[in-house]
C-alpha cells in the first residue's frame, strides 16, 4: 500500500497557573466592536459575538450565558439586568441572537457581557464588558426631521446651514451625551461649529433609495458649545446622480431632487433616569448657498473654485451674504431610515509618485506606481485664477492604442472624463485640495496648468474604499503567486465602495451581482467582511421582486436586467452561505431565508418542461478568450443552480430546518441528473472547454469513482495538456473559478494548478502583472486586455481574482472540514513547486490560524518573469531569483534544469520546450550555485541575452541538495481549535511546534 501523508493531530494550549474556561475576548455586536462608532444597533435587533479561550486543549463550549444592562444603572453587581438569556445550551459564539422580544429603548447605551461552559460544564468567568448604543430603533422618531434641498437656482454642491441654536433645555442638565444621526444623498460632509465631524468618505453607502436611505450616527458631545451652535453641511449627487445612475424602478412621486439632506441632533441629559431632547432637527429654516464644489459627478470629476470659498459659512457669527437661501422642504425618496452598520469608506495611507515626466504640450505624467480607486491631494501656489487640471487614467498610451510616447490612454474609460478641476485662490502661503464627492481608477495623473514643476509632495495619491480590516497574504517561495495576490488584494480593495463594484474607473462602477458572487470566498478569507456582506444582503433584499427574482444588478442602477443571469444571482444565497461557512453566522441565514426560498422558487420557474439545457442565461462564462464555440449561458446557469441549492439545504439543515433541507437536497440531486442527461456528449459536456469540463466535476457529476467518472477526468487533462505543453486558464469567470480548485483537491494535481497559475503568457495572470506594455498592479477583467479594444476593457476588475480563493485553500492549505471550522485540516507542502509558506494567516470563526512551512534539501524550484533591465525598462522591477538548500538541506548538488526563455512546463515537470530558449542555462547555473548552500541568479537579458526578442520570457530553475529533503512546520491555533496537519511522506523530519 502507498503511504503518501501522514496524519497529526495538534492542538495548541494556553499556559495558566489555573485550568478551565477563561474569560471570552473579542467581543462584537452586529458584528463591528464597539470602539467602530456610537451606535452600533439600529432598527434591528443586535447580534453578539465573542471568541471562548479556555486552558486546555480540547476546551470547547458548550453553554453560554449573554447579560446586558442599562447605562444608567449605578452598580451593575447589584442591579438587575435588563436582559438575561440565562444559560442557553449551544456551541454557536457566532452573531448570536439574544431576546429577540426585548426592544432597545432609542438613544440607550447599554452594556453586555458573556461567559460560557465547557464540556466539563465548568464556567468562565464573565468576559469585560463591551458597550452598545441603540440609534433611532422607530422610523416615527424621524417624523420631525424634514429631507432638504437647495433650490434649483443652486447649482453644483451647496452649502447648508442650520439656524444657531443653543443646547440648553427647561431642566437644565448638563450634556451627557450628544449624536448626530444624518444622511445626505448622494454624498455629504457634516460640520458642528465650524470643525468637520467624521473622517469618512462618499457617506452614506448606497442603496435603492427608493427603498431605503442609510443615516450615520456622529458622536458631537465635544463639538458642541454652552453658548451657541451652529451645524453645516455641503451635498454631493454621488449614486443620486439620475443622469447616468439611471433606476431601473419608477421615481417616488415629488422626488426631484437630486442632493437631500435629513438630520436630527439628539441630546442625553445626566438626569436619572436618562432623558433625551432634540434641540436641532432638518426643517425649512435652513438656509443654502453655492459652495466652490461647482460640478460634482462620480464618473467625470468634481471642479472645485477656491475663490468662491466662503469664509466661516459654518461657523457661529457669520452674516450670511444674499447668495443664501431658503432650503426647500422635499419629499426625499424614502422615509425608510437604517443605520449603516458596516465601516465606512476611508482615506488610506498616501503613495508618492515613482516618476513624474513632462509632456510637449506643458503637461506632466505623474505616475503613482500602482492602480487603484481614490483621488490625488493636490498642493499648490500660484495666482488666482489659476486652473490646475488633474486628467486621471489606468495605464500609458502604447501600441496597438498609439504610439508610446510617454502619454496617458483615456479610451477604456468610456465616456467618463475622470477629471478633477481646481482653480486657485492666490493664497500667497499655498492652497491644498482634495476632492470631496468623486473618486478614480488610476495609476497616471495627466496634470495641465500646474505652475512649475510638480514635485513629490505637490500631487500625492490617496486611497480611499470600505475600511474592512485586511487579513495578512500568504509569503510564498513564488514571486508570480505572491503577485498574484498584491494584485487582487489590490483590485478587491479598490471596488469596496459600499458595495462591491465591478471596476473602479469607467462609466459604469455598478454592484454586479457575477462579480460579487465569483468573489466572495477570496473577499471573505482576505478580509473582515462579515459587516459589509450583512448590508449588502440587505440591499438584495430590498431590490427582490415579489415573485422572488434577483436583477443583475444591486442596487439596480443604469445597467442589468430582471431576472438575473442565475449564475449573477447566484450571489444572494452564496453571500449568505459565505456567512455561513467562514464566519458561523447562522443569523444571517435565518433573516435571509423565507427570501431565499422565495428566489429558489422563481428559478424553479426558469426551468423549462424541456429541461436544464434549456435555461436561460445572458452572460454564460462571461470573458472567456475567444472562444470559437463559447460555453452556452444554459450550462453556467445549471451549475449556479444546482451549487446554489446544495448550499441551501445545507443551511437549512444546519437552522433546524430538517424537512426543507431534505426537499432542496432532493431537487438537487434530481436536477444533478438532468444535467448529466442534458449536457453530456461521448467524452465530455456540452462543448470541448475547460468550462465544461471543471464545472460538472466540481459538482460530482458524472458520480465520483465510477468508469465514466475516471474517463472523463482523463479526457479533461488530456485537453488540459495539449502537445506544445503550453498550459493555459482559457476560461471565463465561472470557469476560472473551479477550475485550480478543482485541479488540486478533485483531482490532486495541484502541481499542475500551481503551473497554470505561474504562466506568463496569454492568457495567464502573469501576463498581466509582467507584460512589457502595461504590468498590472490589480487584476484585468480580460486575458488580454493590453490588446483589446476600449469597448469593455477595465485593468482593475475582480472578476478573476476567485484565484485568490484557490491560493488560500490550497497552497495555503488550510481547510475547514465544516461550515463553522470545528475541525481544520492544514495541508503542509503540497506540491514541489513550493519551498515554502510563511506567515499564512487564517481568521475562522473559532479564532486565528497561523503557520509556516519550510522545505529544506531535496529538490528546489524556482520560477521568476524577466526582470527589468537598462535593456527592457518598461518591464516591472522584483527580485531575481533565488535557490537556497536550507539550514538543513546542504548545498546544490546538480542543475537539473535551468532556461531563460518560454519553459513551458513548470516546477516538478519540465517536460516541455519551445525554440526559444536559452543556450547553456545549465552551465551558467551551475558556475553561481554548484556547490552552494544558496546562489541569486540575474532573471534579465543584460545576464542572459534575449532568445525570443519581443516575448515574455521567465527563469526557471530546478536543483537537487546534498541533503534529503525536510520540512518544518509550525503551527499556532486558537485554543480549542482541533488542527487535522496532512504532510507528504518520502522520509521527512516533523517539527511541530507549539
Amino acid at each position: 500500500m502507498k503511504v503518501d501523508r501522514i496524519f497529526v493531530v495538534l492542538f495548541v494550549a494556553v499556559s495558566t497557573s489555573s485550568g478551565g474556561p477563561l474569560p471570552p475576548t473579542d467581543l462584537l455586536s452586529n458584528n463591528l466592536p464597539s470602539s467602530h462608532g456610537a451606535a452600533v444597533v439600529g432598527v434591528d435587533k443586535p447580534t453578539f459575538s465573542w471568541l471562548p479561550r479556555h486552558t486546555e486543549r480540547t476546551g470547547n463550549q458548550t453553554a453560554y450565558q449573554v447579560v446586558v444592562y442599562a447605562s444608567t444603572q449605578k452598580s451593575q453587581d447589584l442591579q438587575t439586568p435588563v436582559l438575561d438569556s440565562g444559560k442557553v445550551y449551544s456551541s454557536y459564539f457566532r452573531s448570536v441572537e439574544v431576546g429577540r422580544s426585548f426592544v432597545y429603548r432609542s438613544y440607550a447605551v447599554y452594556s453586555w457581557k458573556v461567559r460560557w461552559w465547557d464540556e466539563n460544564d465548568e464556567v468562565s468567568e464573565y468576559s469585560e464588558q463591551s458597550v452598545i448604543e441603540a440609534a433611532m430603533t422607530n422610523q416615527d422618531q424621524w417624523s420631525d426631521s424634514l429631507w432638504i434641498a437647495a433650490p434649483n437656482s443652486i447649482q453644483g454642491a451647496p452649502y447648508l446651514r442650520s439656524p444657531e441654536f443653543s443646547i440648553s433645555n427647561s431642566s437644565n442638565s448638563t450634556v451627557k451625551r450628544a449624536r448626530i444621526y444624518a444622511s445626505g444623498l448622494g454624498f455629504f460632509r457634516l460640520y458642528v461649529n465650524g470643525k468637520r465631524i467624521g473622517d469618512d468618505a462618499l457617506v452614506p453607502g448606497w442603496t435603492n433609495y427608493n427603498k431605503r436611505a442609510l443615516y450615520v450616527a456622529y458622536d458631537v458631545t465635544n463639538y458642541l458649545s454652552i453658548d451657541m451652535n451652529v451645524v453645516g453641511a455641503i451635498l454631493g449627487l454621488g449614486w443620486r446622480d439620475r443622469d447616468v445612475f439611471t433606476p431601473h424602478d419608477e421615481v417616488p412621486p415629488g422626488d426631484t431632487m437630486a442632493s437631500v439632506f435629513r438630520m436630527k441632533l439628539v441630546i442625553a441629559t445626566h438626569e436619572d433616569p436618562e432623558t433625551y431632547y432634540a434641540p436641532l432637527t432638518s426643517g425649512s429654516n435652513w438656509t443654502a448657498a453655492p459652495s466652490p464644489i461647482t460640478s460634482s459627478s462620480i464618473y467625470n470629476g468634481e471642479t472645485y473654485d477656491a475663490r468662491l470659498e466662503k469664509t466661516g459659512w459654518n461657523e457661529v457669527g457669520y452674516k450670511p451674504d444674499n447668495t443664501w437661501k431658503a432650503v426647500m422642504p422635499v419629499p426625499g425618496p424614502t422615509n425608510v431610515m437604517s443605520l449603516q452598520l458596516m465601516p465606512s469608506i476611508k482615506q488610506q495611507t498616501p503613495n508618492e509618485p515613482i516618476d513624474i515626466q513632462p509632456l510637449e504640450d506643458k503637461s506632466q505624467v505623474v505616475d503613482f506606481g500602482k492602480n487603484l480607486a481614490g483621488y490625488c491631494r493636490l498642493t499648490v501656489k500660484g495666482e488666482a485664477g489659476t486652473v490646475v487640471t488633474l486628467k486621471h487614467a489606468e495605464v500609458k498610451m502604447h501600441p496597438p492604442y498609439g504610439p508610446m510616447n510617454g502619454s496617458l490612454y483615456f479610451a477604456n474609460l468610456r465616456s467618463a472624463k475622470a477629471t478633477d478641476t481646481y482653480i486657485l485662490k492666490g493664497d500667497a502661503q499655498g492652497e491644498t485640495y482634495e476632492p470631496y464627492f468623486t473618486y478614480h481608477g488610476f495609476r497616471y495623473v495627466q496634470v495641465f496648468g500646474y505652475p512649475g514643476t510638480i514635485q513629490a509632495q505637490d500631487l500625492l495619491q490617496i486611497p480611499i474604499h470600505t475600511n474592512v480590516s485586511v487579513v495578512k497574504t500568504l509569503d510564498t517561495s513564488s514571486l508570480i503567486v505572491n503577485d498574484i495576490q498584491a494584485s487582487v488584494q489590490n483590485g478587491h480593495l479598490s471596488n469596496l465602495m459600499s458595495v462591491v463594484t465591478d471596476c473602479p474607473q469607467r462609466d459604469e462602477r455598478l454592484g454586479w451581482m457575477g462579480d460579487a458572487g465569483l468573489s466572495s470566498d477570496a473577499m471573505a478569507l482576505g478580509f473582515d467582511m462579515h459587516a459589509f456582506y450583512t448590508n449588502m444582503l440587505r440591499n438584495i433584499r430590498d431590490e427582490q421582486g415579489e415573485d422572488g427574482s434577483i436583477p443583475d444588478v444591486v442596487p439596480f442602477y443604469r445597467y442589468g436586467s430582471r431576472p438575473a443571469d442565475p449564475s449573477w444571482s447566484a450571489a444572494f444565497p452564496q453571500i449568505v452561505f459565505v456567512l455561513f461557512k467562514y464566519y458561523g453566522d447562522l443569523a444571517a441565514v435565518r433573516e435571509n431565508y423565507e427570501a431565499l426560498k422565495l428566489y429558489f422558487k422563481n428559478l424553479e420557474f426558469q426551468v423549462p418542461a424541456t429541461g436544464l439545457s434549456h435555461m436561460k442565461g445572458s452572460y454564460g462564462d462571461w470573458c472567456m478568450l475567444k472562444p470559437p464555440n463559447p460555453v452556452p449561458p444554459s450550462f453556467t446557469s445549471a451549475f449556479s443552480y444546482i451549487q446554489n441549492l446544495e448550499e441551501f439545504a445545507e443551511m437549512a439543515q444546519a437552522i433546524g430546518e430538517a424537512s426543507d433541507a431534505e426537499v432542496y437536497a432532493n431537487l438537487a440531486a434530481k436536477l444533478r441528473q438532468d444535467f448529466h442527461e442534458s449536457f453530456y456528449n461521448v467524452t465530455h459536456y456540452s462543448i470541448e472547454e475547460i468550462t465544461s469540463y471543471v464545472l460538472p466535476l466540481f459538482l460530482g457529476i458524472p458520480t465520483p469513482q465510477t468508469e465514466l467518472w475516471q474517463q472523463v477526468q482523463v479526457n479533461f487533462m488530456n485537453y488540459l495538456d495539449p502537445s506544445d505543453g503550453f498550459l493555459s486558464p482559457r476560461a471565463g469567470i465561472i470557469g476560472t473559478k473551479f477550475l485550480l480548485l478543482q485541479l488540486s483537491s478533485g483531482l490532486g494535481r495541484t502541481d499542475v494548478a500551481l503551473q497554470l497559475a505561474e504562466q506568463i503568457q496569454v492568457p495567464s495572470w502573469g501576463h498581466m502583472l509582467y507584460n512589457p506594455n502595461e504590468p498590472a498592479t490589480a487584476v484585468w477583467e480580460l486575458w488580454d486586455g493590453d490588446t483589446e479594444g476600449p469597448g469593455m476593457n477595465s485593468r482593475n476588475h475582480h472578476m478573476f481574482s476567485s484565484v485568490a480563493w484557490w491560493i488560500r485553500m490550497e497552497l495555503g492549505g488550510v481547510q475547514p472540514t465544516s461550515s463553522f471550522n470545528d475541525v481544520l485540516q492544514i495541508y503542509v507542502a503540497r506540491t514541489p513547486g513550493l519551498s515554502y509558506v510563511n506567515s499564512a494567516e487564517y481568521r475562522v470563526t473559532s479564532g486565528r490560524i497561523a503557520y509556516s512551512w519550510q522545505r529544506q534539501g531535496g529538490i528546489q524550484c524556482r520560477t521568476v518573469p524577466e526582470n527589468q533591465s537598462p535593456s527592457n525598462p518598461t518591464l516591472p522591477k522584483h527580485a531575481d531569483l533565488k535557490l537556497d538548500c536550507g539550514d538543513k538541506g546542504g548545498v546544490i548538488n546538480s542543475i537539473d534544469f535551468a532556461d531563460f526563455g518560454l519553459p513551458l512546463g513548470g516546477c516538478s515537470n519540465f517536460g516541455h520546450r519551445s525554440s526559444c530558449t536559452s543556450s547553456n542555462a545549465t552551465v551558467a547555473v551551475g558556475n553561481l550555485c554548484l556547490g552552494k548552500e544558496g546562489c541569486t541568479v540575474p532573471s534579465g537579458v543584460d545576464f542572459w541575452g534575449d532568445p525570443c526578442y519581443g516575448q515574455m520570457k521567465q527563469l526557471s530553475i530546478q536543483v537537487t541538495c546534498s541533503e534529503p529533503d525536510s520540512i518544518t512546520a509550525s503551527v499556532e491555533t486558537s485554543v480549542g481549535i482541533l488542527s487535522e496537519i496532512y504532510l507528504p511522506f518520502y522520509g521527512l523530519e516533523v517539527q511541530l511546534k507549539e
